[in-house]
């Protein structure tokens, strides 16, 4: 994901308390933001999209933009490189 993407989907996040970004198959999640780090409450695999439904997060619908298609086509963040990748946007 390139910096301009991830900088974009968080300024989307900044307003509500909790954000997603579903995966490409539509059962994961690319992304997650609380704007109050306690609150965060990660769910992985296949699942996590409906998890984070449940647990308050409200989904951003960022497929809409042509430039985001490669990004919000990837794959769920949930498989170790994944993880590597999220851990370094905390």
């Amino acid at each position: 994901m390139a910096r301009a993407e991830l900088e974009a989907a968080l300024w989307l996040a900044s307003a509500v308390e909790l954000a997603f970004v579903a995966d490409a198959a539509g059962t994961g999640t690319k992304l997650i933001n609380a704007l109050a780090p306690e609150r965060r409450r990660p769910a992985v695999g296949e699942g996590s999209r409906a998890a984070h439904g449940v647990a308050g997060y409200v989904e951003l619908y960022i497929d809409i933009w042509a430039d985001w298609a490669d990004w919000s086509g990837s794959r769920d963040a949930a498989p170790p490189e994944g993880l590597r990748a999220t851990a370094q946007v905390d």
